[in-house]
């Protein structure tokens, strides 16, 4: 429980220090019920990763209190940050989980080649005593 509030408490923070980034002045309350509300629409959208919708909703509900002259990168910067940098980093500790678990290695070792000649007509030599 106290990992779950600490991630959220971080993950929403980003926005916040984005913003402090770009000059701008955030009250940290309503970017976190921002970013709640945010998320809570994103769970109902049937593409991958929530993609289109993140940003439209984003950009739409950051409106409210981010000027419309650094809107933009401040979407994509929340965006990269709290979706891309995830997906990036999980998919290089899961490469590196397989390489270190060997899985790639023994399930290739393991299994037989599909389309085996002899296994689909037999081997030749039983052919040729059965001739």
């Amino acid at each position: 429980m106290v990992y779950t509030l600490l991630f959220w408490i971080v993950d929403f923070s980003l926005l916040v220090f984005i913003l402090m980034g770009l000059s701008q002045k955030p009250s940290i309350l309503i970017v976190f019920a921002a970013q709640v509300l945010l998320t809570v629409i994103l769970l109902v959208p049937a593409t991958p990763g929530a993609s289109g919708v993140a940003e439209l909703g984003a950009a739409s509900i950051f409106l409210i209190f981010v000027s419309s002259s650094v809107l933009g990168i401040t979407v994509l910067a929340w965006r990269a940050l709290t979706y891309h940098m995830n997906m990036l980093l999980g998919g290089i500790m899961s490469l590196k989980i397989l390489r270190d678990t060997d899985l790639i290695k023994k399930l290739t070792e393991n299994s037989e080649p599909i389309g085996d000649p002899k296994k689909l007509t037999g081997d030749s030599a039983e052919l040729k005593k059965d001739a």
